[in-house]
């Protein structure tokens, strides 16, 4: 970011000076006359320097290099803007001037239901979307309004605006925030919470006033924009004896909602580990025989006009595996031939553990000449893979494979899956460590 430099030599009066200098919440360098200094370090804001108009340009560079660490340390490294410190501690000087004149107005903005966006895409493409929300901020922001990031999913806005005016850039913030689109899937909404001072006022009464807005935007639907003077008024209009109650009641509403949604969350994220454990071979990781024949008749009856193709693999003579190395190497071979399958299949492709050292390879949209090559290679690669017991002795290993494709008057998966399989028997009786399809 560039610091900007004004020189008092640039305006008419001192009192222009000051005004341009304050209507930035950047870091200024301002080059002063001699004579100007005393009355200028009255009113210097602690974000910002001051030099004489003559002074050498090392000086002046040396004065330009320090405000930009001092704008580094102040920023968020995530999203660029200003850190939380930096804009508590704006907000807190700029509410000391507040009056009807010059009104201060926060405007609080949480982005609706981001732990969802975390757990379900990742904190990855989370901090991509607040660095989107964050640009989006401070480029429709002016450059009198201070943008900062106040905790995780929140950021904040000091402007010194009216309740209208900070509605109307509230309101233009959302719909910008609703068209950040990272992709088809990340999209969310913000909603937006505003509180007003025409009168200097603590900054903890500020905070506590936008973050209860920010509640009953929440509160109404979220990806809204509802100002503490708001309360006030439905307040007023509802009977209640304190604006209090009524943000008590906006936040319960939304404490009840996230609760509801951490319990719909865990006890979806239970139900797909169980549903993985019943579909995914513990030993392997291939698919189950049960997953098998559900997903392999939804092939079959999608397949129409497209091809489909199905193998049997049988490891060869597994039994001397087991009894000569142990059920350990065994139990280490089958997951090695199994990785050996995945990494040499299509992308489209899947296997399945039919039972023992039987597995199935489906192939969606592969022809059977196409399936014939895919199974010759698979076979070439394990026949030529170094596999190993348990004890470090090479375990040779080959495959019996039987492959066969649908065929017009095929009704059923199952016969499919029964002429795999005695393809499969042919390769063995023929002598093994082959393919048998009819090609």
């Amino acid at each position: 970011m560039t610091i900007p430099i004004l020189a008092s030599t640039d305006f008419n009066t001192l009192a222009e000076f000051r005004a341009a200098a304050e209507s930035t919440t950047q870091p200024v360098l301002l080059q002063v006359e001699v004579s100007e200094v005393p009355k200028v370090a009255t009113w210097l804001a602690d974000k910002d320097d001051v030099c004489l108009v003559d002074s050498p340009d090392e000086l002046v560079a040396l004065r330009l290099q320090r405000l930009k660490k001092t704008l580094t340390c102040n920023q968020d490294p995530l999203t660029g803007v200003y850190s939380r410190q930096f804009l508590h501690d704006y907000l807190a000087e700029q509410l000391t001037k507040a009056s009807e004149n010059q009104p201060v107005s926060l405007i609080l903005c949480d982005i609706d239901h981001f732990k969802l966006v975390n757990d379900k895409y990742g904190h990855q493409a989370g901090d991509q979307f607040l660095m989107e929300v964050g640009s989006v901020m401070s480029e429709r922001a002016d450059n009198s309004a201070a943008v900062g990031r106040v905790s995780g999913a929140a950021f904040a806005i000091v402007c010194n605006r009216g309740e209208e005016a900070a509605r109307m850039l509230a309101e233009k913030l959302r719909l910008e925030v609703q068209e950040i689109n990272l992709n088809e899937m990340v999209r969310t909404t913000a909603s937006f919470g505003i509180a007003t001072a025409t009168e200097p006022t603590e900054q903890a009464e500020m905070l506590s006033d936008a973050n209860q807005a920010c509640y009953a935007a929440k509160s109404k639907g979220r990806n809204n924009c509802v100002s503490y003077g708001d309360l006030l008024r439905d307040c007023e209009s509802s009977g209640q004896q304190h604006v209090d109650m009524l943000s008590l009641q906006h936040q319960a509403r939304v404490m009840a909602e996230r609760v509801a949604n951490v319990i719909t969350l865990r006890s979806r994220k239970l139900f797909d580990a169980a549903r993985q454990e019943a579909d995914v071979d513990a030993l392997t990781g291939c698919y189950t025989r049960r997953y098998l024949d559900r997903r392999l008749q939804s092939e079959f009856d999608d397949a129409g006009e497209l091809p489909l193709s199905v193998a049997f693999l049988d490891l060869d003579h597994f039994g001397r595996v087991n009894k000569q190395f142990g059920w350990p190497t065994g139990d280490k071979v089958l997951r090695e031939v199994c990785q050996t399958v995945r990494e040499a299949v299509r992308e489209s492709d899947w296997i399945g553990r039919y039972g023992g050292e039987e597995f199935c390879v489906v192939m969606p949209g592969a022809t059977m000449e196409e399936a014939y090559g895919i199974l010759t290679r698979i076979r070439e690669i394990v026949e030529n893979t170094a596999y190993q017991s348990e004890q470090g002795d090479t375990v040779p290993v080959t495959l019996s494979i039987g492959a066969a494709d649908v065929v017009s008057g095929d009704s059923s998966y199952k016969e499919l899956l029964d002429r795999a399989s005695k393809q499969a028997q042919r390769a063995k009786q023929e002598g093994r460590n082959r393919v048998c399809a009819n090609v």
